[in-house]
C-alpha cells in the first residue's frame, strides 16, 4: 500500500485529472508493510456529564450502607455508634444469615404473660358487673360515702404494731448503736486520721494550743448533738484562732462546720450533722492530743539521750 508524502499538510491538495500517458513515479509514494489501510477515526462530540459534589456522594454512600436492616437487635444504625455497638450488629446479623427469614418473628406477644386490668376483670364477671352497675347509678354522695367507709375498713384492718415488735424494733436500733460504738470506723484515732493535715500539724505542734478550750467547746458539741442529732449548733467567735479549733473539731466529730456571717469582729459558726445518726469516738480530742504531745516529746528526750 502506497501513501503520497506531504511536505506541508496545511498545503492544499490540487486535485486534477491523470493523464493515461503520466508516468508512474514509485518516489511519491511512502511504503508501509500493513496491508490494512489506517484510517482517521471520526471525533465523537461528548456532552460534559456533571461531576458529583462531596455532598451528594456522602449521601449515596450513606444510603447504600444503611439502606438494609434500619434496626438491628433494637439498635437503630447510626455512622457514629461505637465499636461495641457494632460488634453486636454484626452478631445479629451473623445470627440472622443462619436462620430462615420466615421463621424470623419479632412480635413477642406470645412470651409476654397475660395480665388482666381492674375493670377487664369487671367486665368479665357477671357478678363484678352487677355490683358496678349498681354504684354508677347511685346519687354523687352516696358513692362518696361508699368509697369513705371503704377507706375506714381498709385503715382498720391494716395490722398495727404490737409492744413485742416495738421492743423488737427499739432493741435492734440499741443494737446498731452499739455496733456503729465499737466499729474502727468510729474510733478515736480513725477519726483523727481523717482531719485535715493543716488541722493535725496545729493540734501536735502548736506551743500556744488553747487545751481549755478545746475540753469545753467538745464536750457542747458532744453533748448537744448525743441530744439532737439533727440539730444545728450555732456560735459565735471573734478569735480567729478559736474559729480555727472549732471547725477541727466538728471534724473530728464528723460533723460539717461552715461560717454564715462573716460581719465584723464576730463571725457566726454553724455545726450540723449530714447523718441521721450520731456516734461520739471512743475518745475525747483533747484527751488525744495531750497523749499524744506527751509521747512525741517522750520520743525526742529519748532521741536527746
Amino acid at each position: 500500500m502506497g501513501i503520497l508524502r506531504e511536505n506541508d499538510q496545511r498545503t492544499p491538495i490540487r486535485v486534477e485529472e491523470e493523464d493515461a500517458d503520466r508516468v508512474i513515479n514509485y518516489a511519491d509514494y511512502i511504503f508501509d508493510d500493513t496491508d490494512d489501510e489506517v484510517e482517521d477515526e471520526p471525533q465523537k462530540n461528548f456532552s460534559a456529564r456533571p461531576q458529583p459534589t462531596y455532598r451528594h456522594r456522602k449521601s449515596h454512600y450513606v444510603s447504600t450502607r444503611f439502606a438494609r436492616g434500619v434496626v438491628v437487635d433494637g439498635l437503630t444504625i447510626k455512622r457514629n455508634m461505637g465499636a461495641q455497638k457494632w460488634r453486636r450488629v454484626e452478631n445479629a446479623r451473623l445470627v440472622a444469615s443462619f436462620t430462615d427469614p420466615e421463621d424470623i418473628c419479632y412480635d413477642c406477644s406470645d412470651l409476654i404473660p397475660e395480665r388482666h386490668s381492674v375493670f377487664s376483670e369487671i367486665l368479665t364477671d357477671v357478678e363484678k358487673m352487677k355490683i358496678w352497675n349498681e354504684f354508677i347509678e347511685k346519687q354523687e354522695d352516696e358513692q362518696q360515702r361508699i368509697l369513705d367507709e371503704i377507706d375506714i375498713t381498709n385503715r382498720l384492718n391494716l395490722e398495727p404494731k404490737t409492744d413485742s415488735k416495738r421492743a423488737k424494733n427499739i432493741g435492734t436500733a440499741k443494737k446498731e448503736k452499739e455496733l456503729r460504738a465499737h466499729h474502727p470506723a468510729y474510733s478515736a484515732k480513725s477519726c483523727f486520721e481523717r482531719m485535715d493535715k493543716k488541722f493535725k500539724k496545729y493540734l501536735l505542734k502548736s506551743r500556744n494550743l488553747p487545751l481549755k478550750f478545746i475540753a469545753n467547746t467538745e464536750e457542747e458539741l458532744r453533748a448537744f448533738f448525743s441530744e439532737t442529732p439533727s440539730g444545728v449548733y450555732v456560735e459565735t467567735l471573734a478569735s480567729k484562732v478559736k474559729r480555727f479549733y472549732l471547725h477541727a473539731m466538728a471534724q473530728f466529730l464528723s460533723l460539717k462546720s461552715s461560717t454564715v456571717s462573716e460581719s465584723p469582729p464576730n463571725k457566726v459558726i454553724q455545726v450540723t450533722n449530714e447523718r441521721d445518726h450520731f456516734t461520739l469516738p471512743d475518745c475525747s480530742l483533747h484527751d488525744l492530743i495531750v497523749n499524744k504531745r506527751k509521747k512525741a516529746s517522750f520520743d525526742e528526750c529519748s532521741q536527746d539521750l
